[in-house]
C-alpha cells in the first residue's frame, strides 16, 4: 500500500487496462480521455468515471501504412492551441 505521512493513498487510485506503451494522452472532456500506445498503433478511448477497459477504439496501422518488420510508430504527445485540441 502507498502512504504519505500515514495515509493510505491508493483509494484515489484508478487502473485502466489495455494499453501497454502509452506515449501521449488528452482529454475530450472532463468524463472522457484518449491514450495513444505506439507498441500497437491504437486509440483507446475512457470514461473517467467508469475506470476499466476502454470504451472504444481505433488501429491505426493501416492508416499510417505501418512497415510489417518494423510495426511500431512514434504516436507522440498531443498539443493544444487556440482551444482546439491536434
Amino acid at each position: 500500500m502507498a502512504h504519505v505521512a500515514g495515509k493510505d493513498c491508493t483509494k484515489d487510485i484508478s487502473v485502466y487496462y489495455g494499453a501497454s506503451d502509452a506515449s501521449a494522452a488528452v482529454a475530450v472532456n472532463r468524463y472522457t480521455f484518449i491514450v495513444a500506445d505506439d507498441e500497437n498503433n491504437v486509440l483507446r478511448i475512457y470514461k473517467t468515471n467508469n475506470p476499466s477497459i476502454p470504451v472504444s477504439s481505433l488501429d491505426l496501422s493501416m492508416l499510417l501504412a505501418v512497415d510489417l518488420e518494423h510495426p511500431e510508430t512514434d504516436i507522440v504527445g498531443p498539443g493544444r492551441s487556440w482551444d482546439k485540441k491536434h
